[in-house]
């Protein structure tokens, strides 16, 4: 066995005489990771990201897809508050400078507004408008239930993974 191979898509940018990257050109950096902990008194304790604008244009941050593997089972991410009822039951919501977007764990988009809606816009929720060379930063954050987890995790715990897509494109 060689190894695993991995495909890194490689994109050049030649800036003009002002030192301008070519119109429509997006440079945006991300991080690839945010992560919570819910302690065992039951307060959730949330990361943040900051993303960077590393172009000229102003660009727009959207929460566009939540997914959970696992939406019924483990830890379950709720959007109603009154459903927490377990440490394993969260609402999570990220943060930016230009509005909050809600996760629930389900089968369909998993990103809420607000008012509990689901993302109407194709787009899903704008949480985030950087100007160029600028950057924000966006908080992970939420509540937990303060009930025992299910029997099997009272000593060891849970993790689970899930996938948040966010998508950026040049601000309207």
């Amino acid at each position: 066995n060689d190894g695993d191979s991995v495909e890194i898509k490689i994109n050049g940018i030649v800036n003009n005489s002002s030192d301008e990257a070519p119109a429509g050109t997006l440079s945006v950096t991300v991080p690839t990771a945010l992560s919570f902990t819910v302690s065992n008194t039951g307060k959730l304790t949330g990361s943040n990201i900051n993303v960077v604008n590393n172009g000229t244009q102003a660009v727009d941050v959207y929460a566009y897809q939540f997914t959970d593997a696992s939406p019924t089972t483990g830890i379950v991410v709720k959007n109603n508050s009154d459903e927490l009822t377990k440490k394993s039951d969260v609402g999570l919501k990220l943060n930016g400078n230009a509005g909050t977007a809600y996760f629930k764990s389900e089968t369909g988009n998993g990103v809420y507004d607000e008012g509990k809606h689901a993302a109407s816009q194709p787009d899903g929720i704008k949480i985030s408008n950087i100007g160029g060379g600028n950057d924000d930063i966006l908080y992970l954050e939420g509540d937990a239930g303060k009930g025992e987890l299910d029997s099997q995790y009272t000593s060891t715990g849970m993790s689970e993974r899930f996938t948040l897509r966010l998508k950026i494109k040049k601000a309207s």
